[in-house]
């Protein structure tokens, strides 16, 4: 085996013994005379021995080949040569040379790349190549090897992510068809590798500390750190404060050592991309500004902003809330990432409302290292998306108006409707307007009934987002309306008449009560005083009434009524206008009448007595008078019928006529309005 690191020679030999002497010796590989030269030296050796019968000659030849090459290799064979031309040979025993090539003694890789060739040249066949690490195989999968053509194979091995464990000798072996020796060229091959960092990662920050590393992975020599070509005095570590004095290119230089040499290495960057950090002053500035959100009511709001860290410096991250910058509002947490140098600061607003709807910036201040600085993110906008205001309950007048206001904050214009449950929106508009009120869209809805009725104070009321499922409050809407009207009032001449009204409870203030009289095609109002008795109470249900004493139709209208005014109230969205009662009239009661129906003569006959009387309510009772007392017998079913239509009580008597009837009072007598009324008439015959 022959190869730059194995120089052995070959040395092939034979004898000669006879009475004649050679006169010449060649040495031949197959048929081919070797000539001698620097590498191929022939020797002999001749020696004359004395025999019993006669002398004979011992020549002894040997090739000494220096540095045998693969085509050195084959079957040798030493020819004796005689004066007369004939000669003598001998084959010696095959010589088979492999000449290995391609690997240097030691080979040193700094990138973490390795990639060995050898190749094999011999006269032989070569049927295969392995490669191995000390004992080691290498996996055939990193090999590429060739085919034996020429004399010659050529096989590759490849590392790609090599690093110092890596490091050893490998050998390359080849295998000859029908020879079981292996053939191998070796290397010492060493891995390493020099990586300059900075911690921490760019940018820096003017008045950071900064700590350049310069690591070796292998074994170096010579290793320093240089800045802009200039030693430091450092070999493994230079710390520094970031400033313009401090600023420049930092390189890491050393000798990788290996077994047959040294080798200049110059540091790279972890990513391998650059053989240089560079330290550039920068002032801080927000990594990640805060983000406008929106959220609904009662929700909570989170916003975050990321700010550099500063290797030295303390540092300080609150929030502030634009217009309101002198109060300081203490982030719910800030967290550090160690591998970025970020400081995560998160605001939370709990159960967000409209009174935290604003722009927000946080605010980092560092200190306790080079110098002071303030760093104030950008502004962002907290949106509420809600309904700022929901319809209130409110109060109308029958037949009059009501207003309902809602009013939803966002992002953008949107259009609210009026939804109910179990009311009449039949008589509803809606009227939206869009206003700004900060950072918010205000849209509006002014929601107004005409002619209000009944129905429209059945169940509930609430706005809703078009399109949308966001639903407002609901509220509700009290219609006032008379629960009882004012009855006609049966009042005996000169007793007190009366009128009352009630409404179901309600609140408005100021509201005024005005009774009224018809009075000449029109209506009057009256001065509640001595003539006029007017009160207003509150019970189960409100109600007022008004009493006039000493009653006279001939004095007084008979139509009466009453009017609440009630005044709007903007401040409580309520519209004014005037609830009029029924007309209700004075009826008189207690109006007799009384007639005699009699034949020309007395006796035998009968006679009916007629008596009538008004009354707002049937009498309970009617009876029958005679000459001052009652005359009950009258008063029986089948002598007296008693009828009440119209509010006329009227009862009629017939009874057998009697002489001594003459000149006595009869009539007829019941109470009417708390009051006794009766009639008579004299009996004439």
């Amino acid at each position: 085996m022959v190869s730059a690191t194995e120089e052995n020679n070959i040395v092939r030999s034979c004898e000669y013994s006879g009475v004649d002497k050679p006169e010449d010796v060649q040495w031949l590989l197959g048929e081919t005379v070797i000539d001698q030269d620097d590498n191929h030296v022939i020797k002999r050796d001749d020696e004359t021995v004395k025999g019993v019968f006669n002398d004979y000659f011992i020549v002894e030849t040997a090739i000494d080949i220096k540095k045998p090459t693969w085509e050195d290799g084959g079957v040798y064979v030493c020819k004796f040569i005689f004066s007369d031309g004939n000669d003598v040979q001998v084959s010696v025993p095959k010589t088979i040379v492999v000449e290995g090539s391609g690997l240097k003694s030691c080979e040193t890789f700094l990138d973490g790349k390795m990639e060995l060739t050898c190749n094999f040249q011999t006269k032989e066949t070569v049927e295969s190549i392995t490669w191995s690490r000390w004992k080691d195989p290498i996996d055939q999968s990193k090999l590429n090897t060739g085919s034996f053509v020429e004399n010659k194979i050529t096989s590759v091995l490849s590392l790609t992510d090599a690093s110092p464990v890596n490091s050893g000798r490998y050998y390359c072996k080849a295998t000859l068809s029908g020879d079981t020796e292996k053939y191998r060229i070796q290397t010492d091959v060493r891995f390493a590798e020099l990586t300059i960092s900075a911690e921490p990662k760019a940018p820096h920050y003017a008045g950071g500390k900064v700590l350049i590393k310069c690591v070796n992975n292998g074994q170096f020599a010579n290793v320093m750190i240089l800045k802009d070509n200039e030693e430091t005095g450092d070999t493994n570590r230079h710390k520094l404060t970031v400033s313009d004095e401090t600023k420049g290119k930092y390189t890491c230089k050393g000798e990788a050592i290996n077994l047959c040499e040294k080798v200049d290495a110059i540091a790279k960057t972890e990513a391998g991309d650059e053989e240089f950090v560079q330290i550039t002053p920068v002032m801080p500035v927000v990594i990640e500004q805060p983000k406008d959100i929106s959220v609904s009511k009662g929700e909570n709001a989170f916003m975050s902003c990321i700010v550099p860290g500063i290797t030295g410096a303390n540092i300080k991250i609150t929030w502030r809330k634009k217009g309101e910058e002198d109060t300081v509002i203490w982030p719910k947490f800030s967290t550090f990432d160690s591998d970025d140098e970020q400081w995560k600061s998160t605001l939370k607003i709990n159960s967000a409302k409209f009174d935290d709807v604003g722009e927000y910036s946080c605010k980092t201040e560092y200190g306790k290292y080079g110098e002071e600085v303030v760093l104030n993110s950008d502004y962002a906008i907290l949106s509420l998306i809600a309904f700022k205001a929901a319809p209130s309950d409110t109060t109308g007048l029958l037949a009059g108006q009501a207003k309902f206001t809602c009013a939803y904050a966002g992002t953008e214009a949107v259009t609210l409707e009026l939804k109910t449950n179990g009311g009449d929106i039949s008589n509803a508009a809606v009227e939206m307007t869009t206003t700004t009120e900060g950072v918010s869209t205000v849209s509006t809805a002014v929601v107004t009934f005409t002619s209000l009725t009944v129905n429209n104070g059945q169940g509930s009321y609430y706005c809703q987002v078009k399109g949308g499922e966001l639903k407002s409050e609901k509220a509700k809407l009290q219609v006032i309306s008379f629960a009882e009207q004012p009855d006609d009032s049966w009042t005996i001449t000169g007793e007190t008449a009366g009128f009352t009204v009630r409404i179901e409870r309600f609140e408005w203030e100021l509201f005024e009560i005005t009774w009224q009289k018809s009075e000449n095609g029109g209506w009057e109002d009256i001065i509640p005083g001595a003539d006029y008795k007017v009160q207003q109470a509150k019970a189960k249900q409100w109600y007022t009434f008004i009493n006039i004493p000493n009653y006279d139709s001939d004095l007084e209208p008979t139509e009466w009524r009453v009017k609440l005014t009630f005044p709007s109230d903007g401040t409580k969205g309520l519209i004014g206008g005037d609830l009029l009662s029924n007309v209700a009239s004075v009826k008189r009661a207690g109006e007799t009448t009384i007639a005699l129906e009699k034949s020309d003569t007395l006796e035998g006959t009968t006679f009916t007595l007629k008596c009538t009387v008004t009354a707002k309510e049937r009498p309970n009772y009617m009876k029958i008078m005679f000459n001052g007392r009652r005359k009950k017998e009258w008063e029986a079913n089948d002598k007296m019928t008693f009828t009440f239509d119209n509010n006329i009580a009227s009862v009629s008597v017939e009874e057998e006529a009697k002489s001594w009837f003459s000149g006595k009072k009869i009539g007829c007598l019941t109470t009417v309005s708390n009051q006794i009324v009766s009639a008579e008439k004299i009996f004439i015959p």
